[in-house]
């Protein structure tokens, strides 16, 4: 069965009849339907993320300076635009008031530097392949909005040194191996000005277009064509549901 397994419902019900799909399982879809599970992860797993809080807990909020609102469940980016950015506790609050659902949001911590974006792919059941990364620069915007990554202009290549690359590829294999099975994900980390790495979110039903910037990483270097990226996807689909 051939379908992105972007709803945990198929998921389940592929699982229960024994029926062969390409994407992830239900459990790892849980880490990126909510934001704050995926952040919960990352404390755990002894990873960076911005601190955070929910709209209830402002009176507790615990981090000073710029904040942005976000959405907590879905694809975080489809409501994202620089309205998101609160400068004071004032506007914040203020914003916060303005939102229909404030429980489907959560505020966290505005960190100021360039997003690095990279996939893992599942290649068998014990080797993990990691993208080449890359960043996405907005045209118009402080940050990524949905029309950016959209538009697809937004991707650039970047240059990190060695022993930075190595603590990203740390992170990204630590938390894609806690969330098996999943065959495929984008993760989506910030680097700031002291070249700090703080995990953002992780997306386990990425774009799987020729032109998307996760493909183009794992294409760089690591699966030598796009046939054989989709070729494996269908055999781990089928080794999986055996």
């Amino acid at each position: 069965m051939g379908f992105t397994n972007s709803d945990l419902q198929i998921g389940l019900l592929c699982n229960k009849y024994k029926i062969s799909y390409i994407g992830n399982s239900p459990f790892s879809k849980f880490y990126d339907t909510d934001k704050i599970v995926g952040k919960l992860l990352c404390q755990r797993l002894k990873i960076i993320t911005p601190k955070y809080c929910l709209p209830y807990q402002l009176s507790e909020i615990n981090f000073e300076g710029p904040c942005i609102i976000k959405p907590r469940f879905s694809a975080s980016s489809k409501n994202l635009t620089d309205w998101n950015i609160c400068t004071s506790y004032e506007e914040l609050i203020f914003k916060i008031q303005q939102i229909d659902l404030p429980q489907d949001y959560f505020i966290e911590q505005y960190i100021q530097g360039k997003t690095v974006t990279l996939g893992c792919l599942l290649y068998d059941k014990s080797n993990v392949l990691v993208s080449t990364p890359y960043t996405l620069e907005s045209k118009n915007n402080q940050i990524i909005t949905f029309e950016d990554k959209k538009d697809g202009g937004c991707i650039k290549s970047v240059d990190l040194a060695s022993n930075l690359k190595k603590r990203l590829y740390k992170a990204a294999k630590k938390y894609f191996a806690f969330i098996q099975p999943c065959q495929i994900a984008r993760l989506d980390f910030m680097l700031d000005k002291m070249n700090r790495l703080y995990f953002l979110e992780i997306n386990t039903t990425p774009n799987l277009s020729f032109s998307n910037g996760f493909v183009k990483g794992l294409l760089c270097e690591k699966v030598p064509t796009y046939a054989d990226l989709i070729n494996q996807l269908v055999s781990n689909a089928i080794s999986f549901n055996k």
